[in-house]
């Protein structure tokens, strides 16, 4: 039996199956998921090999989760309440299904039990994003995942740390005491 990997791949691109008897039905394992193939048969006895059939109709193999995980290029912090995030996609092999786009997820790296908040971005070509809001100087944990109908494929995750500072809080002053010219000032914030 000949297999042929997508509508215009040779031949022989997968080895040749040899079916241990005669029988008409046999089951091949270990494709590829999301794959398009097509089959021909040959008859061997002892007078050697036939014709190759005609070619079967095309057949695809259902989808799978990814297994591709992104590669994150960069990551940093761009203000003291935002992260900006860089990546390359992984293999088209490895999405094993229409490539929908990817998850960002991130949290504050000390709030364990805080679920993770998510961004979907529905465009497979986007290679960068900025997430925004953020508390200030937090170390943050940032997870990127691609997608596709069947689910999300594995993170991959980077620690960013958003910067010091941003528009001094608002406090409020008293005077408490005074001595000889000298002012002594409690200040308090929120």
């Amino acid at each position: 039996m000949d297999s042929r990997v997508n509508e215009d791949g040779s031949w022989d691109a997968m080895k040749e199956i040899v079916t241990p008897t005669s029988a008409t039905v046999y089951t091949i394992e270990n494709l590829t998921p999301f794959t398009v193939y097509s089959f021909r048969v040959a008859a061997v006895n002892a007078m050697g090999r036939s014709k190759a059939s005609q070619a079967s109709y095309y057949i695809i193999t259902l989808r799978e989760i990814p297994e591709g995980k992104p590669l994150i290029t960069s990551a940093y912090n761009t203000s003291s309440t935002s992260i900006y995030l860089a990546w390359k996609p992984p293999s088209r092999d490895t999405i094993h299904g229409e490539f929908l786009g990817y998850r960002i997820g991130y949290r504050p790296r000390d709030k364990t039990n805080m679920e993770m908040k998510d961004i979907y971005i529905r465009d497979p070509a986007v290679d960068n994003h900025s997430i925004h809001n953020l508390e200030i100087y937090t170390q943050y944990l940032v997870s990127l995942q691609v997608f596709n109908p069947e689910g999300h494929g594995p993170a991959t995750t980077v620690s960013v740390m958003t910067d010091e500072g941003g528009k001094p809080e608002k406090i409020s002053t008293t005077i408490s005491r005074i001595y000889h010219l000298r002012i002594s000032i409690k200040s308090s914030s929120r």
